[in-house]
């Protein structure tokens, strides 16, 4: 029905692609990337290519918001792509690769250059599979699109050299020739200029100093130009007016057309590599086009200047610590996103060899003191070992960022102080009602210097919602009133957190209330999880794919527990049926992921477990017997991925609950092990 829909011709075509739409979202409820691969691969590109079509339908509607009909298409074939594996599906992996090829050829957002070497990859991946002799029609498609794709950017370079574009270009160089390194004299100019400073511009950028440093383009400036470009993209990268994101993308193009012709200096390369790399990780920490990308970019700037040039002694100790520091911080920005555990001893690598430098008891030693207590309190191994050592990293910062002297980096440090003991305080261990309430006391602390919402809006409104997280787990007092505090601090957080203005913080803090009204005793129970359902469906209309996987996946993982829990209540095989279809998603998105994985394998056992007892209890043995495999499978994989040794708490509520689905199967004996290996965690 999705399929017919999507390509009939009768009728209203918005309605019929939205009609498509629901079917395939249908069907994605009950298909799932474990057991039907190919279908529920299909069906997610089919759903991309419906969400392709639209935004070509409205985008001739003028006034209509559209682009983000085009942004979900480009996430629904990322989803299906990992799932469609080249070797298995081969077929549909290819299909996929074409359709990216179509979505980037014709997508506005981001980088104009990067979406279209974007289209051009996926097209000859397309043809690895469309050969003329096997898919004669598919390996036309591309051709043809090929051939779309290179005329679109002629028609770009045309007017890049156009007569009406030109002369701005050549106007802001001879600016910059100008400005005698005085970036203001520059700075005035952009500013009465901000409208030509587009991504039309970027264009006309590149291909006119492409063509002076080719010899292709004469002007009076011509010989000045390639020592004007890193001096324009420096500006670039300091100019606060504007789009932040077209700012970067004109410094970065600079910057990537002179590195070549620079490799003969290595004072110059190591100068330009290094402003890369800040540009490139600016543009992963405000979440620009592929964000991932950015950060790997980065990394590997940071890593040539270090490789390279020390060798040749053309970087100061300052400069070195400088630079190392960066990539301490991105490899820890890394390990966030990946989980990869080979992050770890990079940063801490980077860090000490930063200390080395930096004199004992300055305040760039406090940083490096604090960055080091960032990367134990994320090591998953061993966590009382290494959250009391980054408590110790902590306190060392603060015999210098004293609260008299450095207000602000006190409190900074205590908000970080604060993550490591509300981590300690969630270890199950004796003394976590302490380590909770010390979480609180510093973020008390920090309250203390960022006090006033108008002031400090982003620090205020973070530690409202960090307060409103840490009391939802306070231990100490009535369970009953620290879920109402934590709501109440949660809901301060928005007085500030407005979609409009912050829309990730924004969305974040909607998530966080999402899963508190799921912990919520006042009230009506089903009220509560339905108003945790909104809130959580809200913070999706922020979390995308492409920005934010973590967010979605977290959330996801909520928005299963919730649906899940209110199967309790009602429908319970249609809501199990969505708490399903979510975790499947988490599971998915934290394939490489371990310290995640556990996790998401958890919840989505947990699922399969409950329709399984539903099935069970309505004498749907075939169903029943399915789901509880299902569930055995997934606690299985969870138990593989969390740390007997260093989680032995999480490790046993795993083995208990495969205990339960165990027996739930009739496999007695196996549920039995499972009871007595918790027990061995779980002692009297």
């Amino acid at each position: 029905l999705g399929n017919a829909y999507r390509n009939r011709q009768q009728g209203n075509k918005e309605k019929n692609l939205r009609q498509a739409i629901n079917y395939y979202q249908n069907a994605l409820q009950i298909f799932n990337p474990q057991q039907n691969p190919r279908q529920w691969g299909a069906a997610k590109h089919n759903l991309g290519q419906a969400y392709f079509k639209l935004d070509s339908l409205i985008a001739d509607k003028s006034g209509q918001d559209y682009e983000h009909f085009l942004e979900t298409a480009i996430q629904h074939f990322n989803q299906a792509l990992p799932i469609l594996k080249k070797d298995i599906h081969s077929d549909l992996w290819a299909l996929c690769q074409m359709s990216l090829g179509n979505a980037y050829s014709l997508r506005l957002k981001g980088n104009p250059h990067e979406n279209h070497q974007k289209a051009e990859n996926y097209y000859q991946n397309a043809l690895l599979i469309f050969t003329p002799q096997q898919y004669p029609h598919y390996y036309q498609q591309v051709k043809t699109n090929e051939i779309k794709l290179q005329k679109l950017k002629e028609n770009i370079a045309q007017k890049i050299n156009s007569e009406n574009e030109m002369p701005f270009v050549i106007q802001l160089f001879r600016t910059v020739m100008a400005s005698q390194d005085d970036h203001q004299k520059c700075f005035s100019f952009l500013e009465v200029n901000l409208d030509k400073i587009n991504e039309q511009f970027i264009y006309d950028f590149i291909g006119f100093t492409t063509a002076v440093l080719q010899g292709r383009e004469h002007t009076d400036i011509s010989g000045d130009i390639f020592a004007s470009i890193p001096v324009l993209s420096s500006y670039m990268m300091i100019f606060d007016q504007g789009n932040r994101e077209i700012n970067l993308n004109i410094a970065i193009a600079g910057l990537m057309m002179v590195l070549p012709i620079a490799k003969n200096d290595p004072d110059l390369e190591s100068s330009l590599q290094f402003q890369l790399g800040s540009a490139c990780y600016e543009k992963y920490e405000k979440r620009f086009s592929d964000f991932l990308a950015n950060l790997e970019k980065a990394i590997k700037c940071f890593e040539d200047v270090i490789s390279i040039f020390p060798k040749q002694n053309y970087l100061t100790n300052d400069d070195l610590a400088l630079i190392k520091n960066r990539l301490g911080v991105a490899y820890f920005e890394r390990l966030q996103i990946k989980g990869d555990v080979n992050d770890i001893q990079l940063a801490i690598d980077c860090y000490n060899d930063v200390l080395e430098i930096y004199k004992e008891n300055t305040l760039e030693w406090a940083m490096v003191q604090t960055n080091l207590g960032n990367v134990y309190c994320q090591i998953p191994e061993n966590m009382l070992v290494n959250l009391t050592k980054a408590i110790k990293y902590y306190h060392n910062a603060l015999s210098i960022r004293k609260k008299e002297s450095y207000p602000q980096e006190w409190a900074d440090v205590q908000i970080n102080m604060a993550s490591s003991y509300y981590k300690l305080g969630m270890l199950g261990y004796s003394g976590g009602t302490d380590y909770i309430e010390n979480s609180l006391q510093c973020l008390n602390n920090a309250l203390e210097v960022y006090n006033d919402p108008n002031v400090y809006p982003e620090k205020w409104s973070s530690l409202k919602h960090t307060l409103g997280v840490v009391y939802s787990d306070r231990r100490k007092g009535n369970f009953i009133d620290n879920i109402e505090s934590s709501i109440s601090c949660l809901e301060q957080a928005f007085t500030v957190r407005t979609s409009e203005k912050y829309p990730y913080e924004w969305a974040v803090s909607c998530k966080n209330l999402g899963i508190i009204y799921h912990q919520r005793k006042r009230s009506d129970r089903q009220a509560n999880l339905m108003k945790g359902i909104g809130y959580l469906e809200e913070a999706l209309k922020v979390f995308t794919l492409e920005k934010y996987p973590v967010d979605l996946a977290e959330t996801q993982g909520n928005l299963a527990s919730l649906y899940r829990n209110i199967a309790e209540i009602t429908e319970p095989k249609n809501n199990l049926t969505k708490a399903i279809s979510c975790a499947e998603q988490v599971v998915i998105t934290f394939q490489n992921n371990p310290q995640r994985l556990g996790k998401a394998c958890f919840e989505l056992a947990t699922c399969y477990k409950d329709l399984g007892i539903f099935a069970e209890q309505n004498q749907d043995e075939t169903l029943a017997k399915e789901n509880f495999a299902k569930a055995i499978e997934c606690y299985q994989k969870a138990c593989n991925n969390v740390s007997k040794e260093s989680n032995p708490f999480g490790w046993a509520d795993i083995t208990n609950s495969l205990g339960n689905a165990y027996q739930h199967n009739g496999q007695y004996d196996e549920a039995i092990k499972c009871y007595e290996d918790t027990l061995k965690i779980h002692t009297r």
